[in-house]
């Protein structure tokens, strides 16, 4: 979780407000979103960052346009989609992207001012 590297990497005192928030579509339907959603919480769990993340497993667009405006920035990391609308979302709100540089999606900034 990039969380725990972070907090290896600045004082505790940043650390402290810091705060990974993972959010996204999530269908209980689906076993793979049970279960991914279950290991998350356990990485987070055994890193002892409880505290320092938050899942958000459905958001509204208000919701999600909120959490874009306000993020220090968006952490991406699908390495295996074609082309992804997060980042440009992301990008829309002027919300800077760090991303993987697999496929077609490469390190992306927020637009200039």
């Amino acid at each position: 979780m990039c969380v725990a590297v972070l907090q290896d990497v600045v004082s505790e005192e940043q650390f402290a407000g810091v705060h990974l928030v993972i959010a996204g579509g999530y269908d209980e339907l689906v076993s793979e979103n049970r279960e991914y959603l279950g290991e998350l919480r356990a990485v987070a769990a055994k890193l002892g960052l409880t505290s320092h993340v938050t899942f958000l497993c459905n958001v509204s667009a208000a919701d999600k346009q909120s959490l874009l405006c306000t993020a220090t920035c968006l952490v991406y990391t699908p390495d295996r989609e074609h082309f992804g609308i997060v980042p440009v979302e992301a990008m829309h709100a002027r919300c800077p992207v760090i991303a993987v540089n697999r496929y077609s999606v490469y390190l992306l900034s927020a637009l200039p001012a």
